[in-house]
């Protein structure tokens, strides 16, 4: 399917609107730093809330995959959006009052009712061109990428401006796309009905090897995320970490046109494969001075890597069991990039910025071999069970 035909098979305010959806998912984490930062003054308390609230995120995506499965994409998607609105409110609220509990269980929540606008457009892509999504998640993909290019110029922007609240127009923000856009975006979602079968068959143990490779991709965004903190070079760190999604979203547009005769599971495989030199070519510009080139570089391998693992995801899943195969996906980056996170700053801290620009290569490893379990697991020419 051509991006032509794409464009055609949706209203037209379908695309636009799905990207402004997103972007609330791309300032979030920034926006409560920078606001629970500016209402403690303490950089660690910040740091601790917004990491409950990642983890929180994760498991709000799986939850809200298990509700998908059971109420559909639109009522979920549209509960969730307003949910996620009325807890960011409440987040800036506390914030006002200098109330660190309430900060604290507030950016939680905000991270729990995520609408998950990513997972869910993908579900709806699978429902309306059942398995001609190759050129769908492309775009999607792209579209994620791109909005973490736009997030955090939002948030640099928007904090620039006075407020009532320090730090609170990025969050306000993102209030009000979410009632804007990703409300009436999850009413356009395309429900599948629910084809009858039993219940144990629709999740196959065997994504798990999947999951890994999220958690694996998580631990890299967190890893780079952190360590162009203490790059020391003229280009700031926000610029930095951009130039990963710019990689990413050309490489996510292009994939669209590779054969169909290049299968899933041989996709996952080799992108795993090529993220491991991506991120080797990475280590090698960051000792080398050339950090900014090493992360457009390595980006370039992100996206092929995560449509390739969402595409064999939907191909191995039941109809019923893609939602909650893909929050699991999902919820995987989360959880990755906390570690990954963590283990960074611990690195920075005893061992230095290079051996930190070391450790994407070996989350890249984690990758490779979840693909090389995945080749193995899931047979060639494998298709969606029988059992649906």
């Amino acid at each position: 399917m051509s991006y032509g035909l794409l464009v055609r098979a949706v209203p037209r305010s379908f695309l636009p609107l799905g990207f402004l959806a997103r972007v609330p998912y791309a300032i979030t984490p920034l926006g409560s730093l920078l606001l629970i930062q500016g209402a403690t003054g303490s950089y660690s308390f910040a740091g601790i809330a917004v990491g409950a609230q990642s983890l929180s995120t994760a498991a709000g995506g799986v939850a809200i995959g298990s509700l998908v499965s059971r109420f559909g994409a639109r009522r979920v998607g549209v509960t969730a959006a307003v949910a996620c609105a009325l807890t960011t409110a409440l987040l800036i609220l506390t914030a006002a009052a200098h109330s660190t509990t309430g900060m604290l269980l507030t950016a939680i929540a905000v991270g729990f009712t995520q609408p998950q606008v990513g997972p869910l457009v993908r579900v709806h892509w699978a429902a309306l061109l059942d398995r001609d999504t190759a050129t769908a998640f492309s775009y999607e993909t792209a579209a994620d990428e791109a909005a973490f290019i736009v997030g955090p110029v939002l948030v640099g922007l928007l904090t620039a401006v006075p407020a009532l609240v320090p730090g609170a127009n990025p969050l306000t923000a993102s209030a009000v796309l979410l009632v804007g856009a990703a409300v009436p975006f999850a009413t356009m979602y395309v429900e599948r009905p629910r084809v009858a079968g039993p219940r144990r068959r629709e999740f196959r143990p065997a994504v798990g090897v999947l999951v890994v490779g999220s958690i694996a991709m998580g631990a890299i965004f967190g890893t780079i995320q952190t360590a162009v903190t203490a790059d020391q070079g003229s280009v700031p760190a926000g610029i930095l970490y951009a130039g990963l999604a710019v990689g990413s979203t050309v490489a996510g547009i292009c994939y669209a046109w590779l054969p169909k005769t290049f299968s899933p599971r041989a996709r996952y495989l080799v992108f795993c494969a090529a993220l491991g030199v991506a991120m080797a070519v990475l280590l090698i510009c960051a000792w080398g001075g050339a950090v900014l080139v090493g992360i457009v570089l390595a980006g370039c391998a992100i996206a092929p890597f995560m449509i390739s693992q969402v595409t064999l995801a939907e191909t191995v899943s039941t109809r019923n069991g893609f939602v909650f195969t893909i929050a699991l996906l999902s919820a995987g980056g989360p959880v990755g990039s906390a570690a990954g996170q963590a283990l960074t700053g611990y690195v920075l801290d005893t061992g230095g910025e290079r051996v930190a620009w070391a450790l994407p290569v070996l989350w890249a490893l984690l990758a490779l071999a979840s693909g090389v379990a995945a080749f193995v697991l899931f047979r060639q020419g494998a298709s969606r069970p029988a059992v649906e």
